[in-house]
C-alpha cells in the first residue's frame, strides 16, 4: 500500500480517487470510503466514511470542518483535562447554591482553556530573543507578484527552497526588470509565467518542482498562477489594492479555491507579505504553541487563536508590538530548532 499522507495533507486527500477503498491513517488505522456522490466535476462532493463502529456523513467540506474542531477539542481536552474536571465539580457546586445563575453568568470551561494557553503563549513570547523589540518581515510592501509567489511555495518546504525559486525569478526577469521584481503585479506575474511556456514550464524556470500536497497536489507552479489570475479578475493586482480590500469575503475565498490552498494558511501568510497585521498558523507557529502550552500538538485554528490572544496580553504592556513581529519571531524560533 502506498505510503499516507502526512497530517498536513489530509485535507487535500482525493477521496474521489478512493471510492469503495479502504486508505490507512498515520498510525495503521483503516478508513473506508463507504459512497462518494457527485465527486464527477464537484468540488464539495457528499461523502460517507467508516472508521471502526463510526460512519460520517455530510459534505466533504462540512466533515473536514468538523474534524478540524474535533480535533482542537481533543487536543485541549487532554492536555487540561484535570483542569476540566476540577472545573466541572466547582461549576455544579455554584449551580446548586444558586439555581438562578446560569450558563451566560459563569466563565466556561472552554474560555478558561484559551485564557491558560493565552498566558502560556505570552510568557514564551516575552522570551522569544529580541524581546521586547521583536521586529516584522520585511515581506514584499510593493510587489503582490512575490508575495504570492512566497507565500503558495513556502507551505510545507524549508524556506530555503522558496529563496531559491524567488532567485531564480529575478534572474530570469529581463535585465531591465529585473530591479522591479519586488514591484511586480499579480497580472505581470501571470504574463511571466505565460511567457516562460506555462507553469510547467515556470516550475523548469525556477528550478522547483513541488507539489501543493504529497498525493494529488498540482504543481506549485500551476497553484500560483491560479492564484494570480484569481486576484487579477477581482481587481486585486497589487499589494495597496489588497490592502484595502483583504477583509471582504470574495477576495478569501477566491484565494482558498486555488489547489492546495482550501486551508487558508497561505492566504494569512500573503497578508502578512503584503504588509498586513497578521498570523500564519503554519506548522512552524502551532509548535510553538503546542510547546509553550505543554501541549503534544496544537490544530491551526487554535493555534491562530492562541497567538492572537496572546498578542492581546502583550499588546498592553507593550503597544508597540505588532502581530506580524510576534508571528516572525515566534517563526525564527522554531525555524532554528
Amino acid at each position: 500500500m502506498d505510503q499516507p499522507p502526512a497530517p498536513a495533507d489530509l485535507d487535500q486527500f482525493d477521496l474521489g480517487a478512493h471510492s469503495q477503498h479502504v486508505f490507512r491513517l498515520y498510525g495503521g488505522e483503516e478508513v473506508r470510503v463507504v459512497d462518494i456522490r457527485g465527486a464527477d466535476g464537484s468540488s464539495d462532493p457528499d461523502v460517507s466514511v467508516a472508521f471502526k463502529n463510526v460512519q460520517l456523513c455530510g459534505a466533504l467540506s462540512t466533515l473536514q470542518d468538523y474534524a478540524t474542531t474535533l480535533t482542537e477539542l481533543l487536543a485541549e481536552t487532554e492536555a487540561r483535562r484535570m483542569q476540566i474536571e476540577d472545573y466541572t465539580t466547582v461549576l455544579v457546586e455554584r449551580r446548586r447554591a444558586d439555581r438562578r445563575a446560569t450558563a451566560a453568568t459563569l466563565p466556561t470551561r472552554a474560555s478558561l482553556m484559551a485564557d491558560d494557553i493565552a498566558t502560556a503563549v505570552a510568557a514564551a513570547c516575552r522570551a522569544l530573543p529580541g524581546w521586547p523589540n521583536l521586529t516584522a518581515p520585511t515581506g514584499y510592501p510593493d510587489g503582490l507578484a512575490l508575495c504570492i509567489v512566497d507565500s503558495i511555495w513556502s507551505m510545507g518546504v524549508r524556506y530555503g527552497a522558496v529563496e531559491n525559486v524567488l532567485r531564480e525569478y529575478r534572474t530570469w526577469l529581463d535585465p531591465r526588470q529585473r530591479s522591479l521584481a519586488d514591484r511586480r503585479s499579480a497580472t505581470e506575474l501571470v504574463t511571466d509565467i505565460e511567457t516562460a511556456g506555462g507553469p510547467a514550464a515556470f516550475a523548469d524556470l525556477v528550478k522547483n518542482h513541488g507539489r501543493t500536497s504529497t498525493r494529488n497536489g498540482v504543481l506549485k507552479s500551476e497553484a500560483v498562477y491560479e492564484a494570480a489570475i484569481a486576484l487579477s479578475r477581482l481587481g486585486v493586482t497589487t499589494t495597496s489594492r489588497l490592502r484595502e480590500v483583504f477583509a471582504e469575503p470574495e477576495v478569501e475565498e477566491a484565494w482558498r479555491r486555488v489547489h492546495g490552498q482550501r486551508s487558508g494558511i497561505s492566504w494569512h501568510y500573503l497578508r502578512i507579505l503584503a504588509g498586513i497585521e497578521d498570523i500564519k498558523a503554519d506548522r512552524m507557529i502551532c509548535r510553538f504553541v503546542a510547546t509553550a502550552s505543554g501541549q503534544s500538538a496544537v490544530a491551526p485554528a487554535a493555534a491562530y487563536r492562541a497567538m492572537h490572544d496572546a498578542y492581546d496580553i502583550l499588546r498592553a504592556e507593550n503597544p508597540a508590538l505588532t502581530l506580524r513581529a510576534i508571528d516572525n519571531a515566534a517563526w525564527q524560533s522554531q525555524r532554528r530548532r
